[in-house]
């Protein structure tokens, strides 16, 4: 799999991997961003597992 990071003077994007599950988890379970996104809340590590993998198996489809 080939790693995308871009760096900003503020900001770091890159794609996320499982050891990032429970930071992810605790960031995304806010009522106030599910009211305005489709994230669902309460969101838990459960959750955050899953998601990574299915951005993960996206990201291997995509270098197919």
């Amino acid at each position: 799999m080939t790693t995308v990071i871009i760096k900003g003077e503020r900001i770091v994007l890159k794609p996320l991997i499982r050891r990032d599950a429970e930071v992810f988890a605790k960031l995304a379970n806010d009522k106030i961003l599910a009211k305005f996104t489709h994230v669902p809340y309460p969101y838990n590590i459960r959750l955050a597992y899953n998601f990574i993998k299915k951005c993960q198996e996206k990201w291997r489809k995509r270098e197919e």
